[in-house]
């Protein structure tokens, strides 16, 4: 695991939001397994450096940002997006109770991606 007396040096970060679903695909995918989407708590983001990995870093983060979005809006489902190739990253949200519900599709940088659209209902 990354020293965490190390000063100045960030291992990750989590952010949660809550509000309307914003993104049309996720909102079809989500509303079609039963879920209200306005408003909504999202994992918008959760990064740890790889040397970080396998530490329980992540866990933490996730949970932790989790915790805070529901203590300042209430208890509900939790939705993310990650790419449909990272398979390692599907596979921690599912073991932390995440299940595929939809897909959605963006373009960055010119490019044409898809993500996975996860659920987590409690």
């Amino acid at each position: 695991m990354a020293d965490a007396g190390v000063a100045g040096r960030l291992d990750g970060y989590a952010l949660a939001t809550f509000g309307p679903c914003c993104d049309p695909e996720a909102a079809v995918a989500l509303t079609a397994a039963g879920v209200d989407t306005d408003p909504i708590h999202e994992l918008s983001k959760i990064y740890v450096r790889a040397d970080a990995h396998g530490s329980g870093l992540a866990a933490s983060l996730m949970e932790a940002a989790v915790v805070a979005t529901r203590a300042a809006h209430g208890i509900g489902p939790v939705w993310l997006g990650t790419n449909d190739e990272n398979l390692r990253a599907r596979a921690f949200y599912r073991r932390h109770g995440f299940t595929q519900v939809g897909a959605r599709t963006f373009v960055v940088g010119g490019n044409r991606e898809t993500d996975v659209v996860m659920l987590r209902r409690s």
